[in-house]
């Protein structure tokens, strides 16, 4: 195959791609565009994707952890690079309400890996988050979370 037709071929193939994506989050509901936003947050974060994080948060982000301190998005995507692995992490259960450019998501999220000690671990939080959305994209401006106490 010539150099000119993998080119050509790979072009298809990422509009097709783009299409296909496009198509989907049309398809979605405004609710599920919120929730799909803070999905692709926690597996962003998740998977270290700092690159995409950036992205998802926005530059005036503000941020009260589990501790009761106030972080900011830099401060946050500092603290990605150094949390252990995580083996698993995702969104349990989301609510979320929009008002025009705003909406607010709340749930549950649960984690379980191991530390840097070795030791395992599992965590249960629930989380308040801030979207807005910006030239066509949502991104968080604020989110608290913090464990369940069971």
């Amino acid at each position: 195959m010539t150099a000119m037709r993998k080119s050509r071929l790979i072009m298809a193939l990422a509009l097709v791609t783009l299409s296909a994506a496009i198509k989907v989050e049309a398809q979605q509901s405004p609710a599920q565009r919120v929730e799909t936003a803070f999905k692709n947050y926690v597996a962003a974060w998740k998977g270290k994707d700092v690159a995409a994080l950036r992205k998802l948060i926005a530059d005036d982000y503000m941020v009260m952890t589990p501790s009761a301190e106030l972080s900011t998005k830099d401060k946050e995507l500092a603290s990605v690079q150094s949390d252990p692995p995580y083996d698993e992490m995702s969104v349990e259960e989301i609510h979320t309400r929009r008002f025009g450019n705003s909406a607010i998501a709340t749930g549950l999220i649960s984690a379980s890996g191991t530390d840097t000690k070795g030791t395992s671990f599992n965590y249960e939080g629930r989380f308040l988050a801030m979207l807005v959305k910006r030239r066509g994209a949502w991104q968080l401006v604020a989110t608290q979370s913090g464990p369940v106490r069971r």
